[in-house]
């Protein structure tokens, strides 16, 4: 939960929780901190992503939530998101799948084996294109839906036309030439894994 260097830095951010602490936990807390002025919160979106499709009471149940959570991003099969504007926490919410994205995304096109190489060619395929660059662009949308927060959640449907701008982003090849930016900014050398 990194603050900006000041705090009145109007803040935008996606996070991405473990079983350990419910999204709406973190939604209300920075909701909290925007309250008495220790962050300028414009939207948070955080979210867990789950191994079944939660009812609405489950969603919204720290218990279920620590049963059934496996990732600290989305889920193909489903995923509890909760959101914050300014002072004001504004819910939970279950996105099933891929399909709010107006995509459809099979796991076994995204499971990747959890060793170095294998991680970050995959990493490098998701800024080329194909089913991880459709992953990578439904984590983007989540961010970018974090921007159009007001008093009332965006419209989930917001999720699809932010999944394209995204997705467009990675195919146009502007996602690899920011990473290749700030890989010169840094002054670090780019290694190829493909």
């Amino acid at each position: 939960m990194t603050a900006p260097v000041e705090k009145s830095t109007k803040l935008y951010k996606v996070m991405g929780v473990n079983h350990n602490v419910h999204p709406a936990v973190i939604a209300r807390a920075y909701a909290q901190l925007h309250r008495v002025g220790c962050v300028n919160l414009g939207g948070v979106v955080v979210l867990g992503g789950v191994d079944a499709v939660p009812t609405p009471m489950e969603a919204s149940d720290p218990s279920w939530f620590r049963d059934h959570c496996y990732l600290d991003e989305l889920s193909p099969t489903a995923t509890v998101v909760s959101f914050a504007t300014g002072g004001t926490f504004l819910g939970v919410d279950v996105l099933v799948g891929s399909r709010p994205f107006g995509v459809s995304i099979r796991e076994d096109a995204i499971k990747v084996p959890n060793n170095i190489e294998t991680l970050m060619r995959a990493d490098e395929q998701a800024l080329t294109g194909g089913p991880l660059a459709e992953y990578l662009a439904c984590n983007a949308a989540l961010a970018l839906l974090s921007r159009k927060l007001k008093c009332e959640r965006a419209s989930l449907l917001d999720l699809r036309e932010d999944f394209h701008v995204a997705l467009s982003a990675i195919e146009s090849g502007k996602a690899m030439d920011k990473l290749n930016e700030y890989i010169r900014a840094s002054g670090g050398e780019r290694r190829l894994w493909l």
